[in-house]
């Protein structure tokens, strides 16, 4: 008993020295908004940006209200999505209350089942 307890001691002390246990996530190459960024992005977007920010809110408050339209073929830009996502950020950011983006992203995906319909491109 006591050679099996020492046995998965040694596996578990070797487990949690291991480099996939130690692994932290880092900063996307590809992705423009990162968490060191996100103060910067909402007070740009409340002050120098704010025409550009008012643009992107009318376009997601639209798909909040009606529900996100899905792209326009297999190329098309999921601006809905992309729009309800930076206004999530901005909104929380800020202390006003993101909700209603991210409920409308989640209507939207649903269980995922979306990644499979329309010809399957992915939106």
């Amino acid at each position: 008993m006591l050679g099996k307890t020492f046995f998965r001691l040694v596996i578990l002390l070797v487990f949690l020295n291991s480099p996939a246990f130690s692994y932290s996530l880092g900063d996307h190459p590809r992705i423009f908004v990162n968490r060191a960024a996100l103060a910067g992005l909402a007070r740009r977007a409340q002050g120098v940006l704010n025409s550009e920010y008012a643009s992107i809110k009318l376009v997601a408050d639209r798909a909040v209200a009606e529900g996100v339209k899905p792209p326009r073929g297999r190329y098309g830009q999921p601006l809905d999505l992309v729009c309800c996502g930076i206004c999530y950020l901005v909104e929380r950011q800020v202390g006003a209350d993101p909700e209603p983006y991210a409920r409308a992203v989640r209507d939207y995906w649903g269980d995922g089942r979306w990644v499979f319909r329309l010809s399957r491109n992915g939106f």
